[in-house]
């Protein structure tokens, strides 16, 4: 799982307008909000999965690439839009 994303996140990042030159604004429309709000409940996971002790790493790194991957698909959407 962790490496299908990784590689949807790779492919999508080949388009280099998806780097805004300024900072980015969540929520510049209704889907890239709801992906910029997923991504911070994913991130919002991770710590609380980083605290527990004996887990598999592979959860902590697919929490951490699943919010790369809301980011990406936010801008890709707000690009789209």
């Amino acid at each position: 799982m962790i490496d299908r994303i990784s590689g949807v996140i790779v492919d999508l990042e080949k388009d280099k307008s998806l780097y805004p030159k300024d900072w980015v604004i969540p929520g510049g429309t209704v889907v890239s909000a709801a992906l910029d709000f997923a991504r911070t409940t994913a991130r919002h996971a991770e710590r609380r999965v980083a605290a527990l002790k004996n887990l598999s790493p592979e959860i902590l790194r697919y929490l951490n690439r699943l919010s790369d991957f809301c980011w990406v698909l936010a801008r890709y959407s707000e690009k789209k839009s």
